[in-house]
């Protein structure tokens, strides 16, 4: 990857955000291995798919790569990927991290760190530079089955939010004991596993929020791998059907807001080929 500033449909992509781009794929590239090693299906999701689908990369203006993966299969690569990923690559979820209060994992590069701009500045507050990874999780065919399990689902997720808040301000050695959240975590994955069933049509992102689209569940079953940069990468062949549902007219570039906080990113020189920053 050309690590120097170059425009992109009339936007310039700075070199720092190059580099940050060049850590994702590093990862991303070490999450297919282990996709690839152990046959599990996953595909890109939100505006990496756009930007496979309309770039053959990145959307100029995006700052991280999402990936989805049928619950069956998320599951199976949280319990393997841990095993198998090299260093300095790790899973982040709360089940492994403090202070983590995302409902999905991230693929974290360890030995980077990115700082939200005007946040905390201690080395526990910054999470290194991360792909994302968002189970896709069967739901019922009904819609009083499916407010049913949204219900509960929000009842878990409103313990946790409080849990989570209460546990922030303890000190660590109180921290380190309690962990309720934890406990929430898991009684909160068990209820949305509990509505799966072969007859469900529909797949969604649960973990995300509770605002997501149900995709017929055909759209995510089979992958076709495209251009993505300077590699290929799997994306589901109902890929129209969902970035139409959820974006209109995806093919014609609008340029928003990435959603995520502005951050400041500690890159150690080693993580960056010489090669490509001397271009």
């Amino acid at each position: 990857m050309n690590l120097n500033d170059e425009e992109r449909c009339g936007f310039l992509v700075k070199a720092e955000m190059k580099k940050v781009w060049y850590i994702q794929m590093s990862i991303l590239r070490e999450v297919l291995a282990i996709c690839e090693r152990h046959n599990l299906r996953i595909f890109a999701d939100g505006g990496t798919l756009i930007g496979a689908i309309r770039h053959k990369g990145y959307i100029p203006w995006d700052d991280d790569i999402d990936m989805g993966m049928p619950r069956e299969d998320y599951d199976r690569f949280c319990e393997i990927a841990p095993k198998e990923l090299p260093a300095p690559y790790k899973i982040y979820s709360i089940m492994t991290e403090s202070h983590y209060e995302e409902r999905f994992i991230k693929v974290v590069d360890s030995s980077t760190k990115a700082i939200p701009i005007g946040g905390k500045k201690s080395a526990d507050d910054a999470i290194g530079i991360f792909v994302d990874i968002f189970p896709y999780d069967l739901m019922p065919n009904t819609p009083r089955h499916v407010a049913r399990l949204v219900r509960k689902v929000r009842r878990k997720q409103t313990l946790l939010k409080i849990a989570l808040r209460v546990l922030n301000v303890m000190p660590r050695w109180l921290y380190d004991r309690m962990r309720v959240d934890r406990k929430i975590f898991k009684e909160y994955e068990n209820l949305i596993r509990s509505f799966a069933a072969d007859s469900n049509r529909y797949r969604t992102k649960v973990a995300l929020h509770l605002r997501e689209f149900l995709y017929d569940r055909r759209w995510l079953e089979n992958i076709k791998w495209v251009d993505f940069e300077d590699i290929k990468i799997p994306i589901p062949e109902g890929y129209d059907d969902i970035l139409t549902l959820n974006y209109g007219d995806y093919m014609t570039p609008k340029q928003v807001p990435s959603g995520h906080a502005v951050c400041r990113y500690e890159i150690p020189s080693d993580r960056i080929p010489a090669i490509d920053k001397a271009e």
